[in-house]
């Protein structure tokens, strides 16, 4: 399934995609007391989501790319990506971003020294761009893997551990 969803999401990155999704994978890594956050997101999607929150062109992925670009990512995912862990919001920290073909890939963390058992997220990621925006959320923690898909209709999902 994993593989599948990768395999669409480099398909649609030639063109202007078809589909509106983006991804999610929260790491809890109990070793460091780290939950690592990474979210892949299509750069104009993002750039557009940019453009009507902040009424910037970020010229993401170019040489003229805006020099706010990276605190501008950092307020969107801030505006539209929370997370509380066993009932607690956790406060995750903006530590970079990368580029890969059309979509960027960003990079958070949080301390999170307790195991998981319960985590809440509201990610409404491009929501307000498209209907039909799928986001994919896979978590790991203590070595298992659950997932779901939030969109429009269910921003905020919950899984047990």
């Amino acid at each position: 399934m994993y593989f599948l969803l990768l395999l669409l999401v480099s398909l649609t990155t030639a063109m202007r995609h078809p589909i509106h999704i983006s991804l999610c994978e929260i790491n809890h890594n109990a070793a460091t007391r780290q939950v690592e956050i990474t979210h892949k997101i299509f750069i104009d999607d993002l750039q557009d989501a940019i453009q009507k929150h902040y009424h910037i062109c970020t010229h993401l992925a170019t040489p003229k790319e805006h020099p706010d670009a990276e605190k501008l990512i950092e307020q969107y995912l801030r505006m539209q990506f929370q997370c509380k862990i066993n009932g607690q919001p956790i406060r995750w920290k903006y530590v970079g971003r990368e580029y890969e073909a059309d979509a960027c890939w960003i990079y958070l963390e949080a301390e999170q020294a307790l195991p998981i058992h319960l985590i809440e997220i509201r990610n409404a990621v491009l929501l307000e761009l498209f209907e039909d925006q799928i986001n994919f959320i896979h978590v790991r923690t203590a070595g298992e893997r659950k997932s779901m898909r939030l969109g429009l209709d269910n921003e905020i999902g919950v899984l047990r551990f």
